[in-house]
């Protein structure tokens, strides 16, 4: 799998955009996938710190590591839109 696979694949799985980044950096709370001179690391990214790096020879082995991270967070889902709404009716009756 490469970065156009893992798009695919987590598009299709309802990982939520903003969950990851797949050219590298530091943003917010993201998991990210970079390439470095002579391979690849995926990690997750908050407030400008790398955690839980690891380092691959290849793109597909990165991305295999990336894919399996955001599938076991369930924060990363995306929300329907009866989610959100339940969720707003849980935060006003505590209101």
């Amino acid at each position: 799998m490469d970065r156009r696979g893992l798009q695919r694949a987590l598009d299709a799985a309802g990982i939520h955009p903003d969950a990851y980044e797949l050219d590298g950096g530091l943003p917010n709370e993201a998991y990210t996938l970079e390439q470095r001179a002579g391979g690849w690391a995926a990690y997750y990214s908050e407030r400008g710190l790398r955690t839980s790096e690891a380092v691959y020879g290849t793109e597909a082995e990165a991305c295999a590591d990336l894919h399996q991270r955001l599938l076991r967070d369930q924060t990363a889902l995306r929300q329907t839109s009866e989610q959100h709404a339940s969720r707003w009716r849980w935060r006003r009756r505590r209101a």
